[in-house]
């Protein structure tokens, strides 16, 4: 959830010099991932003068600096070939299924060129026969969707940078500005930018940054800034807690985290406001733990009135601190929620949940059967599904959780029924809020979907902390709330 906000150059720098720099952990973002796909360009400047390395060896100094990308023929194409394992919605998944490979004796790599994957034996060769044989080997594991890709590399991107009216080209860049304070398009930053090659032909373009100034640019982005000041703090923790537990999700592309949802939304510090900075320096290097280890600090936009359990959505073992909870004050019957009927009965209830009057707490979306077969053909690849559908004919839960969740869902087709489960039913169907919902079958053929929160509904429910703030908890009690057992510590 990001809520965007524009402050005037003269106010940003106000904010900039009147915060104090804390010490703490460097980060590195991944703030644009694939600089140079679309032929994009930006420049970088700064109030003073840039440092510019080039190569690790050449530095150069000037005010702005223009960046392009200039693609190379290779004078001998590069074959490449490597083993897709699966793939992802989300990058818990991924993990899962990479540490159940580490028993092969196979590191196997992380990578998200458009979903997550999990790829293992990447080679600068053609496909060679361990990695025919070990497709096999997944195939009869279990792992149906695993593949073996291809190719051949004919030329290869550089940087091409606009000094002072002179054109360098170059494999990497590093940029520092004065004070730590750059301009990199539209957006403000602290730290120093990084430019470098990643695994998909492109570029990443890098923000280096302590971990407290990293935070002045997300919590007002991932919380709105006129929420309720224990509610902002309580966000701030949560957002501590996940970038430290989630360091090196991007590895293979040689950073920490990136800058959109799929981590935390990070703009910079064009958006830092005085209530939100406060917020991060009153909670200053505070962290949420469970028995001395830092918890998966997750958090949704809504839960719709229901927290989630961990495997509701992902696999891997379920957290004692993440466990379904009604998100209201007043007590209600949760009995019988991974029934039809039971779930309905639920969603009748609309008032005094801390999220009731939320725009994320009910929902309904319509799909026809047109608009379901378009969303399935674009998105069932992504996950690793080739199926040549023609039609959609049918849609029912096969299985949901005692969260109300859906665990399996049925897709009939004319290939069949198509089983989709957990988290990928929201990589598959667009527009689907959560997994929190039931169908009712309309006579035009369509499908009906009534459903409740926005997002996985794990941990911290955005919304149902405004309500505990406004009924007068403070950050710790809501914390405790939807982190029970849970204690606040400090880091570093």
């Amino acid at each position: 959830m990001g809520v965007l906000r524009s402050r005037s150059w003269l106010w940003v720098w106000v904010l900039w010099l009147g915060f104090a720099p804390v010490q703490a952990k460097t980060l590195e973002i991944g703030i644009f991932q694939r600089f140079g796909e679309h032929q994009d360009e930006a420049t970088i400047q700064s109030t003073g003068p840039l440092k510019i390395t080039l190569d690790q060896n050449q530095t150069l100094s000037a005010p702005t600096v223009a960046i392009q990308t200039a693609r190379i023929p290779l004078a001998q194409p590069i074959p490449w070939s490597r083993v897709v394992v699966s793939a992802h919605r989300s990058f818990e998944d991924a993990q899962v299924v990479a540490d159940g490979l580490k028993p092969w004796n196979i590191e196997p790599l992380l990578a998200r060129p458009q979903r997550w994957q999990v790829w293992a034996l990447r080679r600068s060769s053609p496909p060679t026969v361990d990695q025919e044989a070990l497709v096999g080997r997944l195939h009869t594991a279990g792992y149906s969707t695993a593949r073996l890709e291809s190719g051949l590399q004919t030329d290869e991107m550089l940087l091409d940078l606009t000094i002072d009216g002179t054109h360098y080209q170059t494999r990497e860049v590093t940029i520092q500005a004065p004070q730590n304070r750059l301009q990199f398009g539209a957006r403000r930053y602290g730290g120093t930018l990084r430019l470098s090659p990643n695994a998909y032909g492109t570029y990443s373009v890098i923000n280096r940054i302590d971990l407290e100034t990293y935070l002045r640019g997300v919590v007002p982005y991932e919380i709105a800034p006129k929420a309720p000041y224990e509610a902002i703090k309580a966000q701030a923790i949560v957002a501590r807690t996940f970038a430290l537990k989630n360091l090196n999700r991007f590895r293979l592309d040689g950073y920490d985290l990136c800058a959109t949802a799929n981590c935390q939304v990070y703009q910079g510090l064009g958006g830092v406001t005085p209530l939100t900075d406060r917020a991060v320096q009153t909670t200053r290097q505070q962290v949420l733990t469970y028995q001395g280890k830092l918890v998966d600090a997750l958090y949704t936009s809504a839960n719709g009135g229901l927290s989630a359990r961990y495997s509701d959505l992902w696999g891997g073992e379920d957290r004692p601190y993440l466990r379904p909870r009604l998100d209201r004050i007043q007590p209600l019957s949760l009995i019988g929620l991974s029934q039809e009927q039971g779930l309905q009965r639920f969603f009748q209830n609309r008032t005094n949940f801390n999220e009731t009057g939320s725009p994320a707490f009910r929902w309904t979306r319509t799909y026809s059967a047109a608009s379901l077969l378009a969303s399935l053909t674009k998105n069932l690849p992504t996950l690793g599904l080739f199926v040549p559908l023609k039609a959609v004919t049918g849609l029912r839960v096969l299985e949901r959780s005692d969260s109300g969740r859906v665990l399996r869902l049925g897709i009939q087709t004319d290939q069949g029924e198509i089983t989709l489960s957990k988290d990928s039913i929201l990589s598959a169907i667009e527009r689907l809020p959560s997994t929190l919902f039931y169908i009712e079958l309309e006579a035009a053929g369509s499908f009906r979907l009534i459903g409740g929160g926005w997002g996985h509904g794990l941990g911290l429910s955005q919304y149902g902390s405004y309500g505990l703030a406004r009924r007068g908890w403070d950050y710790r009690r809501i914390l405790n709330f939807y982190f029970p057992a849970t204690r606040l510590m400090q880091h570093g």
